[in-house]
């Protein structure tokens, strides 16, 4: 896959992400229309995504690091950069 076309699938991948959330967001809104039958599966349904987007936070890291993104920003450290790009993770929060 050449750059471009790599970009191209990150863009578009990125954007799912964001539709994704947006999609839980308003899915949370509205649990009331949820029958009760189903709120364990979508419980499991959201535990699921919560932990792959938690493996994808640290995969994240773990390329920002390897790449030296995080020696070149303003943010001083790993923590620092990931309190910056990550607010739910800052300490103290």
């Amino acid at each position: 896959m050449d750059s471009i076309a790599a970009a191209r699938d990150s863009a578009s991948r990125r954007a799912e992400i964001r539709a994704a959330t947006r999609t839980v967001t308003e899915l949370v809104a509205s649990l009331w229309q949820v029958q009760g039958g189903e709120l364990g599966t979508l419980l499991g349904e959201l535990d699921a995504l919560a932990a792959v987007a938690c493996g994808g936070r640290v995969a994240v890291v773990g390329e920002a690091e390897s790449r030296g993104e995080i020696a070149a920003s303003q943010a001083g450290s790993t923590a620092g950069w990931v309190a910056e790009h990550a607010p739910t993770l800052a300490a103290g929060e």
